[in-house]
């Protein structure tokens, strides 16, 4: 590589890691080059030059027993009236059930029968065509685009006159009917999309916000590859077991310093928490109502992909109401007793990737956690107790807003803004440091957990069913078609839980209270902190005051931050000065 698109190829190439398939003989005609490159990321690919070609080259093909073309496909199509029959005629039957057996050996046996039901009346169809998402008028254009750009490429090899003139001239008139086309079709869908919304009246627009969110939803890139420092690994197998050792080591529990008073502190009360809760008690977490869970099941989202458990919301949407009360006799069964079923503490892991290019590391792949669907009912009987508790204490600071009735994180980004502009009125320069936590969830210790939900007045009842939910969980990886094994997850929250958040709030609540006079701002594990200089002539003087007070609450922040052992994410806190 002795040129500059030579050196451009290259860093690509290497950013990518690609590897270069050379042919069977060089690719020009006139010189023993290679003009014709071939550069994959895919094992075991062969390449051959072939001896019949055009004026000025031998053509290259490639070929690999790893890839594969379907022309057509399979999909599941459910009979979703058969399966609302046979639940109703079955009802009965479960009811009786309910009676017979416990909780957990109904709850397995019922969650059974719902998968194997929608198995029994699920067929597949075959798939042999492609629903694009343009009109046919705008698909039949574009191929007539693709047809004259290919005769425009065949005349400028052979001819250089009027008719080579006349195709370009085409193809470019073409082109722009085609962009226009498509602009005016998406405007039409746009405006159509805008007027029904304001026919329907949706006041607080979440019909228009769950539509955007699905327009600019971002796009992860596959994982095929992995780095383990110099190295790249491509065998699902390999991949498998690297995710595995580093989310093991992730679970871990953090280090207690045994010099610190405050771990020694968190660990005793821990262990003294510990075994009171292991005591029978009195009293017990209030009751679940079949109105109750109803409700719940109301606002579940109209989805039909299902956890690992193969049961989805739109099943469980179906339930009948006997179906409904024997749920409703498990959930009491389980609040009376503090207990948290073990079925319900694995969670399959499948991992996302967030680079936008390249192989990434293992510390660069998003954990995902597919739960049960039932226990996401469960978990919210919970929320709304600990919520009901938390609220009633105004436990979470009037500066929070995210995971609480009636915040939005709009209203967050406004206040700050707000602030800043009346600060700017005033000429009073304002210094905003932004702070994020490093895996957030992730990195909550149970024990500090415990022992502040214990000291922030939460009932023993439902301590200990919190406690109960957060132990002896486990996880494994599933990467293509293989699997690691179970490993014991001994820190963090459980991600897609709809507790873990406000449990999250409720753990940091406190956080505020290092920000001294100063504005705070928070949206779930975000926080921005504003601190305004008083009036005065000296810029100096003001640059000095902004200065020392930064530094002052950066400390109490990492102070805080090391004493709940929370870290915080150096490479994303910002601060700014307006």
């Amino acid at each position: 590589m002795t040129d500059a698109r030579g050196n451009q190829l290259k860093k690509w190439i290497e950013k990518n890691n690609l590897l270069f398939i050379p042919g069977t003989k060089n690719s020009s005609k006139r010189s023993d080059r290679h003009i014709d490159l071939i550069f994959t990321n895919i094992e075991d690919a062969e390449a051959e030059t072939l001896n019949t070609g055009t004026r000025d080259h031998w053509p290259i093909v490639m070929k690999s027993d790893r890839i594969g073309f379907r022309t057509d496909g399979n999909f599941p199509v459910v009979n979703w009236t058969v399966f609302q029959i046979v639940l109703a005629l079955l009802q009965d039957f479960w009811t009786k059930e309910s009676e017979i057996q416990d909780a957990e050996n109904w709850y397995l046996n019922y969650t059974r029968f719902l998968s194997a039901l929608k198995n029994r009346v699920t067929k597949w169809s075959n798939r042999n065509r492609y629903r694009p998402s343009l009109p046919p008028y705008i698909v039949g254009m574009l191929k007539q685009v693709r047809r004259v750009r290919n005769k425009y490429y065949r005349e400028r090899k052979t001819n250089f006159g009027v008719e080579v003139e006349r195709t370009r001239l085409l193809l470019r008139t073409l082109t722009k009917q085609v962009k226009n086309e498509v602009y005016n079709y998406k405007s039409e869908r746009w405006n159509a999309f805008l007027s029904t919304i304001q026919e329907s009246h949706d006041r607080n627009g979440k019909h228009f916000w769950s539509h955007l969110s699905k327009i600019y939803k971002p796009k992860t890139l596959p994982i095929s590859k992995l780095k383990a420092g110099s190295i790249t690994i491509a065998h699902q197998q390999e991949i498998t077991n690297m995710l595995y050792s580093y989310y093991k080591e992730q679970a871990n529990s953090p280090t207690i310093d045994e010099s610190e008073k405050h771990d020694q502190k968190i660990v005793r009360d821990y262990n003294k928490i510990m075994n009171t809760l292991s005591q029978p008690l009195d009293i017990k977490v209030e009751k679940v109502t079949s109105s109750e869970v109803t409700k719940i099941i109301k606002k579940l989202k109209n989805k039909k992909s299902s956890g690992y458990d193969q049961i989805s919301n739109y099943i469980i949407k179906l339930l009948p109401p006997a179906y409904i009360d024997c749920l409703v006799k498990c959930f009491n069964v389980w609040l009376s007793e503090g207990r948290y079923p073990d079925f319900w503490k694995l969670a399959k892991i499948i991992t996302l990737n967030k680079l936008n290019a390249g192989v990434p590391r293992p510390d660069q792949t998003r954990p995902i956690s597919l739960l049960a669907t039932h226990s996401k009912l469960f978990e919210k009987v919970l929320l709304e107790r600990v919520s009901n508790w938390a609220e009633g204490a105004q436990l979470v600071p009037i500066e929070q807003s995210g995971f609480r009735q009636g915040g939005l994180i709009a209203t967050r980004v406004l206040s700050i803004y707000q602030e800043i502009q009346n600060n700017l009125a005033a000429n009073m320069p304002t210094l905003a440091l932004y702070v994020d936590y490093r895996k957030a969830y992730d990195m909550v210790w149970h024990a500090g957990l415990l022992v502040k939900l214990h000291d922030l007045g939460m009932p023993i009842a439902l301590l200990k069913m919190t406690a109960s939910w957060l132990g002896n969980r486990q996880a494994y990886i599933a990467f293509g078609d293989k699997v690691s094994e179970k490993y014991k997850i001994d820190i963090g929250l459980p991600q897609g839980s709809s507790l873990s958040p406000f449990l999250f709030i409720v753990y940091h609540c406190d956080l505020i209270q290092c920000l001294g006079a100063h504005s705070g701002h928070m949206f779930a594990d975000d926080l921005s902190v504003l601190i305004t200089a008083p009036i005065t002539k000296s810029l100096a003087t003001i640059i000095s005051y902004l200065e020392e007070e930064g530094t002052e609450v950066c400390k109490k922040i990492a102070a805080y931050a090391k004493k709940w052992k929370q870290p915080i994410n150096d490479l994303h806190g910002r601060a700014k000065c307006h």
